[in-house]
């Protein structure tokens, strides 16, 4: 049965650090297919640039790598998706695949709070390690943990701060994503 991987998150914009957290994923758990899932435009978070331009930067990590997408799933509705939307709309249109999906320790923690957060559980998911924090609370036979193989304190926060105080982005993004963002103007 084929193994996917769905990632959601802003992406806002895509570092390094997703790469390396995809490739790792990829590697570690056998995965098929890893997806990066942005955002739509209706997400409520500071700074958030236009959906499509959040996909087109994820399509230039991508571009090389076989086994890594881009979904779009969320550009298909006008609204904020909630979390059990989403992944009830991902896992009904996979039906035929082994589905995991990857979530920061940070977000993970956060889960018993969500709404639906009984029926969420029945998912699996690969949760990645955040700063050096402890897999100790996971406790579940649905959970599998990553451990952060770099430690790399790299954020988009990070990148955007860095953009607006004229500093080096260089080893926060790839190549094509450092000139993406200065041929389109962005985070100025």
């Amino acid at each position: 049965m084929m193994k996917i991987g769905f990632f959601g998150g802003s992406f806002n914009p895509p570092t390094i650090a997703h790469l390396n957290l995809a490739k790792q994923a990829l590697k570690e758990y056998n995965l098929d297919i890893f997806y990066f899932v942005p955002v739509n435009d209706y997400y409520q978070k500071k700074d958030l640039i236009d959906f499509d331009k959040r996909c087109q930067m994820l399509d230039l990590i991508v571009k090389d790598e076989p086994n890594l997408r881009v979904s779009r799933i969320e550009s298909k509705k006008s609204s904020k998706y909630s979390a059990y939307e989403i992944l009830n709309l991902i896992a009904e249109n996979n039906k035929d695949k082994q589905v995991y999906f990857i979530m920061g320790e940070d977000n993970y923690i956060k889960m018993p709070s969500w709404n639906h957060y009984d029926d969420l559980k029945q998912y699996k998911y690969i949760v990645f390690q955040r700063d050096n924090t402890s897999q100790n609370h996971i406790n579940d036979k649905n959970v599998f943990y990553m451990k952060n193989n770099e430690n790399l304190k790299i954020s988009s926060t990070l990148i955007r701060n860095n953009l607006k105080e004229n500093m080096s982005i260089d080893k926060y993004v790839t190549k094509e994503i450092k000139e993406y963002i200065k041929n389109n103007k962005l985070y100025l």
